[in-house]
């Protein structure tokens, strides 16, 4: 079997539904952590990162990017996805070189999401919030579950918590320290 065949064979064994998703989060997450991205803006030129895993994914179907049959697949199609990301933030044209202050774009920027942004981002974070609930500690613990579902909710802020809880402001700080590692390890879980 032909190195090309093998790599062929290796992208339809994959279960897209699942791998499109873990790849989208994982985007979502490179994104946000390394280069200050957030929902409903747009990388530079325009991308977002759904065009990032798809660029990546093609890349490997027409053979402009090479498999490594050592290495996973999973582990190869993250790594063009943060190579692409990298590149993408690196490339001069996607620099600003306008000599205008920034306030002068700021009365033409569009603050509507596009609805495929923000109908992934729901996505997403539906995702992780029901990874939250199914967590041993949360499932233990009505006042992190309820917790968890002030944020669900909408709650912004500590303050915010606490007034659609009732828990003492002292005890909800104590709480956030707990799902700050839940959290942590819920989007560990869904990267990989």
């Amino acid at each position: 079997m032909s190195e090309d065949e093998d790599a062929s064979e290796r992208l339809y064994a994959l279960d897209w539904g699942q791998m499109s998703l873990k790849l989208l989060v994982f985007a979502r997450y490179w994104a946000e952590a390394h280069y200050h991205w957030n929902a409903g803006m747009y990388l530079p030129e325009g991308k977002t990162p759904e065009d990032i895993v798809t660029e990546a994914i093609a890349a490997f179907w027409n053979g402009s990017r090479k498999w490594n049959s050592e290495v996973a697949v999973v582990t190869q199609l993250k790594g063009a996805i943060r190579s692409m990301l990298w590149n993408l933030h690196k490339k001069k044209g996607s620099k600003l070189t306008s000599t205008q202050e920034p306030a002068f774009f700021e009365t033409h920027l569009d603050d509507q999401p596009d609805p495929g942004s923000e109908y992934a981002t729901n996505d997403y974070c539906k995702s992780i919030f029901e990874a939250l609930y199914q967590q041993d500690q949360v499932l233990n613990n009505d006042e992190l579950m309820m917790i968890v579902m002030a944020y669900e909710d909408g709650a912004e802020s500590v303050d915010d918590v606490v007034a659609k809880t009732d828990i003492p402001i002292q005890r909800v700080y104590e709480l956030r320290r707990t799902l700050k590692g839940l959290k942590q390890s819920v989007l560990e879980t869904l990267n990989h």
